[in-house]
Formats: structure tokens, C-alpha cells, sequence
């Protein structure tokens, strides 16, 4: 065998490896557990995802600070990353919800026609665990049956409309708990998703080159020029 023959050789089992690695990385399954829970002004949200059941990314946070003059909430983040541990203290505002609010209407106007591409990657999602459980009480009766009532209808309306686009290994576990004599408000949610990588890419990608396609929207028109500015 002479050099090429075992350069060529070396080459093909590189190419092979890199292409079964992409494979494997395409077909890997992603794990997304999300917990979130309100009780007596504490607030909780932690969410972990994982590959090939390795912890890939952790994130816990919680309320630390309301800030009643500008409306503001002060949230402590701990997140790890690979190993790579971080925390850090974040400021929520109202304006900075209302951006963001805003930033995903005018993502959703554009790409509106992705919408079957984005169904096609929700019925590829596997629901393994859903708990939505929820207690409130406003101190009179009647109200309370009305509010308990409604909430009812809205964990109804939301998870049929899931059970509609994803794949469920598990029922949804739902509650509604009134307290007719005292008030007050607690919030327990839970739930376990997975899905292949490749999906979540694939589905991305799309999402990326609907947002890049979108159609360019003209600048109003200078009132003294009569130009767009």
C-alpha cells in the first residue's frame, strides 16, 4: 500500500466518523424540564435541559426585590452551563416586558406563514409530565367560585389546545383549588419535554430565514419634505 492509498484511507475513516457524529448529534434527544411556583410573595422558576441524559444547562432564579416607584423587579440568576457555573442579579422593568411583547407581535406578523412548519415541529414533541395546580381566594364566596370557574375554562382551553399539537405520554394533571374564607394566591407548575436535536434545528433554521425574508416595511413619509426618512 503506497502513501496515497493510505492517505485516502485516513481520510475516509475521518469523513465516516464526522458524518456518523453528525448523525448521532442530529438524532440526540433533548430533555427540558421546567418547575415554577408562587407562594406568600416567593417566586421560584427553574429549568434544566439535557442530552444523552447530561446535564447541559441549569437555570434557577427567583424574585429577589420589588421595586414599587418604577415598577421593577430585581431577580438573582444561577445558571450552569457545561460545568460552568454563573450568577448574576437581573432588572425586569415594565418597558423591558412591553419590548419584548412588541419584538415577538411583529415576529409573529412576519412569519405567520411559518406556522405549519412550526406545527410540524410541535408534533414531534413528546409531553412526559404536565402539572398546572393553582389556589385562590379573594375573601368573598361568590367571586371566588367566578375566578375559580373561569381559570377552570382557561387550563381547559390551553391544554386541549396542547394535547392537540404535541405527542402525550402522560394526561395533564390540572387543579383548581378555591379557598372561599381567606385570600390569597399560589402556583405550581411543572412539565417534562423532549425532542430530537436535529427538529429544534431544522425548525430554527426556518424560523431564522422567515424572520430574514420578511417583507420590509417603508418609513413614514417626511411631513416638511415629503420624504421618507
Amino acid at each position: 500500500m503506497n502513501e496515497g492509498n493510505g492517505l485516502l484511507i485516513i481520510l475516509f475513516i475521518i469523513g465516516a466518523g464526522l458524518i456518523l457524529f453528525f448523525i448521532l448529534l442530529m438524532l440526540a434527544k433533548i430533555t427540558v424540564q421546567i418547575t415554577y411556583s408562587h407562594q406568600y410573595k416567593e417566586d421560584l422558576l427553574t429549568a434544566r435541559i439535557t442530552a444523552w441524559r447530561i446535564p447541559i444547562y441549569t437555570l434557577e432564579t427567583s424574585v429577589m426585590e420589588w421595586n414599587e416607584e418604577d415598577g421593577s423587579l430585581m431577580m438573582k440568576e444561577e445558571t450552569d452551563t457545561m460545568g460552568a457555573k454563573e450568577e448574576k442579579t437581573k432588572k425586569w422593568t415594565l418597558k423591558k416586558v412591553l419590548n419584548i411583547w412588541h419584538d415577538a407581535q411583529a415576529l409573529l406578523r412576519h412569519v405567520v406563514h411559518l406556522k405549519k412548519k412550526a406545527d410540524r415541529f410541535l408534533a414531534q414533541v413528546h409531553v412526559h409530565h404536565f402539572c398546572w395546580k393553582t389556589e385562590l381566594g379573594v375573601g368573598d364566596a361568590a367571586a371566588t367560585a367566578q375566578l375559580a370557574g373561569a381559570l377552570w375554562a382557561i387550563k381547559g382551553l390551553v391544554s386541549s389546545w396542547l394535547t392537540r399539537k404535541m405527542l402525550w405520554r402522560t394526561d395533564p394533571k390540572l387543579q383548581v383549588t378555591p379557598h372561599f374564607q381567606t385570600s390569597g394566591f399560589a402556583l405550581y407548575f411543572s412539565c417534562m419535554l423532549s425532542f430530537r436535536l436535529g427538529h429544534a434545528i431544522r425548525a430554527g433554521l426556518a424560523l431564522a430565514l422567515g424572520w430574514k425574508r420578511r417583507p420590509k416595511t417603508k418609513a413614514a413619509p417626511n411631513k416638511e419634505t415629503g420624504v421618507s426618512s
